[in-house]
């Protein structure tokens, strides 16, 4: 092989430089627009931000991975070029890199899915203008939800605009004088391309072992799991699929058996998981799934389901108004309720058919109502095929099936047409549920609603200005706006409010109303900054997982401190039809939430004293007595451990 001349390196070390430069703006403005790592500007979903010296670590790292990683692929296959051409042409040694580094750009617009963005913003526009409106209205009716990429666009404009007139004007010069410079030809170095990968490749572990929200962050980073996945399968010894890093870390290396999330085999001595001691029984036994259909009133049912729903939000005021003043006034009594995962499909699966994921098997409300020989529906703003829940509940079995993949794309509520983002107003779907609840017919009815105007970003195009005259933008939620962003989320409550008044009223006037059981309950709870955090599913608190409940038109309600699970719900339905006192069935007296089933990276039991709750990932314990109080350290709970661990324990097969 002829070695590599002078000009050669010059191209390739140019050709990186100027690619990389333009991928490594790319890519950090797509972070940036998604995750607002610096700004921390909408950090839906997000844990606590970075300090700044995270934010300074993360960047540098970032920069660093991402050179090091291009520059060691481009590297080999420029060296194998070499190696194999017999009749080199210079101006390859310029192009390899500049295709490694365009690989790098396609598949982190897949990753960011950014093409799929500006398609669904066309499609929209086209359907805004069709609509009859004027360019200016089309305009008004993306800008919300383009601004999110913004800094995207013009920092991909200008990058690419830089480069070009670059080359143009001075891309001869520059090579020349890359040429000369002793740095750039250090570039196509050997010794310095493995070094910097393999100091890299080391930090990679300290980070994942020491820093793990700095890690988080850097894994929005393709780039990042090449030096950190290695260390997974390099630290684990016994090959059970867990090492030092990522947390939790394998506390017995050396034995198979044992390891973080291991099923636990009861009264052996030994503690599977390393966390709580043995388990030497079950505390698991699951509530009764029987209704006793000959001890029920055959009232109406209408179960109604609010998105994001805080739990304060019947009592909450905003500038001396209640919030959800026709909520607080029906007859009825508040309930004490809880997300077993702060995440919708599980929730509504959990609401529908009695279980606490759907690992279990379950019956749902469709199959009971349906053959009581009710009339049922279904009439939801959300896609209820998102997370598969239509499927896992049978709602597709409902008489009447209506969400928002049955409206016209023009009466969604965002722009982006996505199944997670289809959302449509209360007003239509209450619509369509008044008139089908109006419709003559001799037997009860059951109906879920869905409503999701308290879904981040908690205001859409067109939304009512009930409590404030303009809505947070998007692009302004940040925890420095957490009053406006509260009084937002207030001001949906408010609309949503007068929805359900609307729907009380038209009961009424069908003379249904009092012969109506209403449940009002949330899928989760929202955190709107109380601890740092935006969003749901993050974390297990009081914030994330209380959620609003109220029964209504009911003779019978649990006492109100006792915690009630969304699991329950097919229990309180039962038991608020329930024809004698001796037909009740019982709750269980506290909620068992996770973050995942069998590999929960949390897991928290609310009883009547609050939250206690462990993270397997910091090996922490703590306790929240409160709805919007701090979390305080807290000694082991063996009860909670043993708890979770005989809840999976009855998930396996042949234990039930």
């Amino acid at each position: 092989m002829k070695q590599a001349s002078h000009i050669e390196k010059a191209y390739f070390s140019a050709g990186f430089l100027l690619s990389f430069i333009f991928v490594h703006l790319y890519t950090l403005a797509l972070i940036e627009s998604k995750y607002s790592i610096f700004l921390q500007l909408q950090p839906f979903r997000m844990s606590r931000p970075l300090t700044l010296p995270e934010e300074v670590l993360f960047a540098l790292i970032f920069s660093l991975e991402l050179y090091a990683l291009l520059l060691a692929v481009s590297y080999v296959l420029w060296a194998l070029y070499l190696r194999i051409s017999t009749n080199r042409k210079t101006y390859i040694s310029l192009m390899i890199p500049i295709l490694v580094v365009f690989a790098c750009f396609v598949l982190v617009t897949a990753q960011f899915q950014v093409l799929r963005f500006f398609k669904d913003g066309i499609d929209h526009l086209l359907i805004s203008q069709l609509g009859g409106g004027n360019i200016w209205s089309a305009i008004s009716f993306a800008a919300d939800e383009l601004a999110q990429l913004l800094p995207v666009i013009i920092a991909v404009a200008l990058t690419i605009g830089a480069i070009l007139l670059l080359l143009v004007k001075y891309g001869s010069r520059a090579l020349e004088h890359l040429s000369r410079a002793r740095w750039v030809m250090s570039i196509a170095r050997p010794r310095n391309i493995v070094i910097i990968n393999l100091v890299l490749f080391l930090g990679a572990f300290i980070v994942s072992y020491q820093f793990p929200v700095l890690n988080k962050s850097l894994g929005y980073s393709l780039v990042h799991g090449a030096y950190e996945h290695p260390w997974k399968y390099l630290t684990d010894i016994d090959f059970d699929g867990y090492g030092m890093v990522p947390r939790p870390v394998d506390q017995a290396p050396f034995d198979a058996d044992r390891h973080p999330y291991a099923l636990e085999v009861i009264a052996n001595g030994i503690d599977e998981n390393g966390v709580g001691g043995d388990l030497t029984e079950l505390v698991w036994h699951k509530t009764p799934q029987q209704w006793n259909t000959k001890a029920l009133n055959r009232k109406n049912v209408l179960l109604l389901v609010l998105e994001s729903a805080r739990s304060n939000l019947v009592e909450v005021t905003y500038e001396g108004q209640r919030v959800m003043p026709v909520l607080h006034d029906l007859p009825g009594k508040k309930l004490n309720m809880f997300a077993h995962a702060a995440f919708s499909a599980p929730s509504i699966i959990a609401i529908f058919n009695g279980v606490h994921s759907r690992s279990e098997p379950g019956v749902s409300l469709l199959e009971r109502f349906n053959n009581l020989g009710y009339r049922t529906g279904v009439f939801s703003g959300q896609n209820e095929g998102f997370g598969g829940q239509d499927k896992a509940t049978g709602m597709q079995t409902a008489d009447v099936f209506y969400d928002s993949r049955s409206a016209p794309p023009e009466k969604r509520m965002h722009l982006s047409s996505s199944a997670i983002a289809s959302a449509i107003p209360h007003q239509e779907v209450l619509s369509q549920a008044i008139d089908w609840l109006s419709e003559e017919d001799s037997r009860p009815f059951f109906a879920y609603i869905n409503l999701q105007e308290l879904h981040f970003p908690y205001s859409y195009r067109n939304s009512e200005r009930l409590l404030i005259d303009k809505p947070i933008p998007r692009y302004a939620i940040q925890k420095q706006q957490s009053d406006w962003l509260k009084a937002t989320y207030y001001n949906s409550a408010r609309a949503i409010d007068q929805g359900i008044g609307n729907l009380v009223e038209s009961l009424k006037i069908s003379d249904l109303f009092k012969d109506t059981v209403i449940l009002v309950v949330g899928d989760h709870g929202e955190e709107l900054f109380d601890s740092g955090s935006l969003g749901h599913g993050t974390s297990i608190n009081l914030e994330q997982n209380s959620t609003v409940g109220k029964i209504i038109n009911s003779p019978w309600t649990p006492l109100k401190s006792t915690p009630v699970g969304l699991s329950e719900v097919p229990t309180l339905l039962h038991n608020a039809l329930a024809k004698k006192e001796e037909d009740l069935l019982p709750l269980r007296g506290t909620v068992l939430s996770f973050l995942g089933v069998r590999k929960s990276p949390q897991i928290g039991l609310f009883s009547r004293d609050g939250l206690v709750k462990y993270d397997f990932k910091k090996d922490s314990w703590t306790y929240q007595s409160s709805f919007g109080s701090i979390e305080e350290t807290a000694p082991t709970n063996n009860h909670l451990i043993h708890t979770w661990e005989s809840y999976v324990l009855s998930l396996s097969p042949g234990n039930g």
